[in-house]
């Protein structure tokens, strides 16, 4: 993917994934591709957290909640 993403520090953060999109979205209840989704999964695949849309504080406090939550569970 160099050519597509000729930026190496955007390279880093970028997974590409090769598959349906209309099956990939259905599966995870994405309604468009228009919006940016963000999705925590434990390691069970269980979705503990999702957010739609540009970032704003609400949805940063709430994944920051919802981590510490997760990592008081997993040292107890």
């Amino acid at each position: 993917m160099r050519a597509g993403i000729p930026n190496p520090k955007s390279r880093e953060r970028t997974i590409t994934l090769y598959l349906d999109k209309d099956e990939f979205r259905a599966a995870l209840s994405m309604s468009d591709e228009e919006h940016i989704y963000v999705l925590l999964f434990d390691r069970q695949g269980e979705e503990l957290w999702r957010a739609r849309g540009s970032h704003d504080q609400n949805k940063e406090s709430g994944l920051l909640e919802v981590l510490r939550l997760a990592n008081q569970s997993s040292a107890g």
